[in-house]
């Protein structure tokens, strides 16, 4: 369904976006200034989209633009630039029919330690939340998932990066205890850091901690936790069945698994790759879940069928409990 039946054209339909909101707006127009060859692709992207969906991106583009403060200009050049990256690691994928790198170690020397690498990097896959369709039809999804849980649950995400699904969970009110767990203290302190500057502090019912979901989790949090989320995180990991073992432990009896995992995928810092959703499927039985929802959403505006083809980029969400 379109946002409006006047508007019968990608042209338009952008036109119409960027005229309704204020925050998308500011960001899509400087994409333009700043990098005019992609506008056809941004079109692509947001064609038909509902407008109940709107009010998300327009919270993600004000999320942006109040952690970049003064920055945004600065955000959109690398998010071009990782365009470009990402150009170079598709052209990788597809000759060599994997990812670049083959464990945390490689992507440890040769991406997280270095800091303006993991600046422009990160900077510009906060712009592409907007910009991918595979990336803000994954946060649509999320947020109407998390809208209809129940009332005072737990809540903890693994890998809570910029801090845009923290945020989201800690202004719903189906939450008491929220926890950000990350290996890093870079990765921590850069998540702190961001929801500060929109009000989001740290207290009894916020916490970050570096806890390492590759190992052995103490028993104090095991059944502790209604939600446990895991986005765009396993991926990056050499042995993603460790991984699920553990969220396993730390799952309530009722408790679900929210994760979000991307196929086809040639990030930087991707080493683990699944070509299909039922291989994420499997992997999750294998690990003792059950799967109770599954969404497939291709980037830039692609049909699904086209996606599988063209073995472009498709972010798999899925939703899974303990099976007893």
């Amino acid at each position: 369904m379109k946002i409006d039946s006047k508007y019968n054209s990608q042209e338009d339909y952008l036109i119409y976006l960027i005229e309704n909101t204020k925050y998308f707006s500011e960001i899509i127009n400087l994409i333009i200034k700043t990098f005019p060859e992609h506008k056809s692709s941004i079109k692509r992207s947001f064609y038909k989209l509902e407008k109940k969906d709107l009010e998300i991106i327009e919270y993600i583009s004000k999320f942006i633009c109040e952690i970049s403060e003064e920055k945004l200009n600065e955000f959109v050049k690398d998010y071009k630039w990782l365009c470009k990256e990402m150009i170079v690691y598709q052209f990788l994928f597809r000759k060599n029919k994997g990812y670049r790198f083959k464990s945390n170690k490689e992507i440890f020397t040769k991406i997280y330690s270095e800091k303006d690498y993991m600046r422009k990097y990160l900077n510009g896959l906060l712009i592409s939340q907007i910009i991918w369709s595979n990336h803000y039809l994954s946060t649509i999804n999320f947020v109407n998932f998390i809208d209809n849980f129940f009332k005072n649950s737990t809540f903890l995400e693994i890998g809570p990066g910029h801090g845009l699904y923290l945020s989201i969970a800690s202004k719903s009110l189906n939450f008491s205890k929220l926890e950000g767990w990350d290996i890093s203290k870079t990765s921590l302190l850069t998540t702190k850091t961001n929801l500060e500057r929109i009000s989001i502090f740290e207290d009894d019912n916020l916490k970050l901690k570096k806890i390492d979901i590759n190992k052995a989790i103490d028993v104090k949090y095991h059944d502790f936790f209604d939600l446990v989320v895991i986005s765009e995180v396993l991926e990056c990991v050499e042995n993603p069945s460790l991984v699920l073992k553990n969220i396993y432990e730390l799952l309530s009896l009722n408790g679900s698994l929210y994760i979000n995992f991307p196929i086809n995928s040639p990030a930087p810092d991707n080493i683990y790759l699944l070509d299909n959703i039922e291989n994420i499927e499997q992997l999750l039985i294998k690990n003792k879940f059950q799967v109770i929802s599954k969404y497939e959403f291709p980037s830039m505006g692609l049909s699904l069928k086209d996606a599988k083809i063209t073995q472009s980029s498709i972010s798999c969400v899925m939703v899974a409990s303990k099976n007893i």
